[in-house]
């Protein structure tokens, strides 16, 4: 996995909510400059900004029951 994100030295770890990405710094830099100068089409604010609310209307996942809540449930049936 190293080789195929050219990772050398070090690393940068980004993530927002419950993605993680892995990158080579020196490649996260380049890119990051890339972005924030303008330079790839691309790379948009507006379409950055787009994925990541994009993410905020993902379904919900099911909480896991606290135990309490299993208690709870026992009870009732117990009754």
């Amino acid at each position: 996995l190293k080789k195929l994100a050219n990772i050398d030295k070090e690393i940068v770890v980004a993530g927002v909510m419950d993605k993680v990405e892995l990158w080579s710094k020196e490649i996260y830099e380049e890119q990051l400059g890339i972005f924030l100068k303008g330079e790839d089409p691309s790379y948009s604010l507006a379409k950055m900004t787009e994925e990541a609310f994009s993410l905020l209307q993902e379904a919900p996942r099911e909480e896991t029951p606290t135990l309490e809540d299993r208690l709870a449930g026992a009870m009732h049936v117990a009754l």
